[in-house]
């Protein structure tokens, strides 16, 4: 970080920030014909195009970040996964991260907060681009239980890669993530911003994601977490 300068940033703004890189999403009751108007109008300046093309990922050799901090009595642990960017296997694998991961219900949180009382939060989720996809586990605790907390969080993902899931435990994830589908289908913010990622990323649209997801099968998702668990994922932790 101390040796970004600001030619940096302004070079960085140019390259991204740019009209072909640009998608937009509307949300209210503006006609086409408006909308376009508006933006001939207000974004004038700078030349179309196509997009500049992102520059593909390279998965690497795993292994371990470490940061010391001498002013923090608490320690942070992030996991990151590799992943496939398919739709499908995308989704599979976050199905199983509502499994393993961060609600009341998922095994890190019963293993990490309730059984051992290690850790003060846990997170699960998955980031994703348009070539690379990201399973991202992270717990924190005191600094002292560090390497605790780094042990219980590996056992508890390959524990769960070796035994497989449970039938009730798909049921509850696929529940929850209907939930979500039908929170989403009420916000048309929300729902404008998912088509916008669609566009962008050319991932699915909501609808389709939802089908996939009902469709995907017990021993599908067991092999996507498998497979993200013993891939070269890398470990960073703040002590």
């Amino acid at each position: 970080m101390s040796r970004i300068e600001p030619a940096d940033v302004a070079g960085f703004l140019r390259r991204s920030l740019a009209h072909p890189n640009t998608v937009l999403a509307l949300v209210g009751g503006v006609g086409v014909e408006v909308a376009r108007a508006a933006v001939r109008r207000h974004f004038r300046l700078g030349a179309p195009g196509r997009p500049a093309a992102v520059p593909p990922v390279r998965w690497g050799a795993g292994g371990r970040v470490q940061v010391r901090d001498r002013d923090s009595s608490q320690a942070y642990v992030t996991l990151l996964l590799p992943v496939s960017a398919t739709p499908r296997t995308l989704l599979a694998t976050g199905v199983a991260v509502d499994i393993v991961g961060a609600d009341p219900d998922s095994r890190l949180f019963q293993e990490l907060r309730e059984r051992l009382g290690l850790s003060y939060e846990v997170g699960a989720h998955l980031e994703w681009g348009p070539d690379w996809a990201l399973a991202v586990v992270s717990a924190s605790a005191s600094r002292s239980r560090a390497a605790r907390l780094v042990r219980a969080l590996n056992e508890t993902c390959r524990r769960a890669a070796a035994t497989g899931f449970e039938s009730d435990e798909l049921d509850r994830a696929r529940k929850k993530l209907r939930y979500r589908y039908a929170l989403l289908a009420d916000s048309r913010l929300d729902q404008a911003i998912a088509l916008a990622e669609s566009a962008l990323w050319g991932f699915p649209p909501p609808h389709e994601t939802e089908r996939i997801v009902a469709s995907l099968s017990h021993a599908e998702i067991e092999r996507a977490w498998r497979r993200a668990v013993f891939a070269h994922g890398v470990w960073a932790s703040l002590e």
